[in-house]
């Protein structure tokens, strides 16, 4: 499975805000950080493990994760320096076509303990038919870390490829 997004970032403000959809994620609590048996998931912070969809007990292998389960993320960096920037209101609203699948979903902080600073986004699990377009509009709100004055909302599509199409 591919999943593209176009456009493949857009800014707002000093943010540089990308999005991407995978293979459904374990997410889990950040004080569960060091347990080995969450090397493949993410660390959720800010006591946001409560707010995630469809959570799993723990990573599938690559390959055998479930049809139609995935893990929405949006991946929000500081344009001059390029680093993640952390403790942002995020949250998403998934539409395919005129239908409003989410609305108002949370995108957790998360970080995957094994890529470092670059692990760390936003981010929430989501069920979805793995074919077609939907489009997501990301919306933060406003904050001193975000640099925003007022709640900013940016639009994807996510394209999900298939042989079949």
């Amino acid at each position: 499975m591919h999943v593209s997004a176009s456009p493949s970032f857009q800014t707002a403000g000093n943010l540089k805000v990308d999005v991407a959809a995978g293979p459904i994620a374990r997410m889990f609590a950040a004080e569960e950080w060091l347990d080995p048996t969450n090397a493949g998931g993410g660390a959720v912070f800010a006591g946001h493990a409560k707010d995630v969809i469809e959570n799993i007990e723990r990573e599938f292998e690559p390959g055998n994760a479930p049809d139609g389960l995935f893990n929405l993320d949006a991946h929000i960096y500081d344009v001059a320096s390029g680093h993640p920037v952390p403790y942002l209101d995020v949250h998403a609203d998934v539409r395919r076509g005129s239908e409003q699948l989410f609305s108002d979903i949370l995108l957790v902080p998360v970080a995957r303990p094994r890529k470092g600073a670059a692990g760390l986004h936003y981010g929430n699990n989501v069920a979805l038919d793995p074919r077609g377009r939907y489009q997501v509009i990301v919306t933060i709100a406003p904050g001193a870390l975000s640099g925003l004055a007022e709640p900013t909302t940016l639009e994807y599509t996510l394209d999900f490829d298939h042989p079949d199409r």
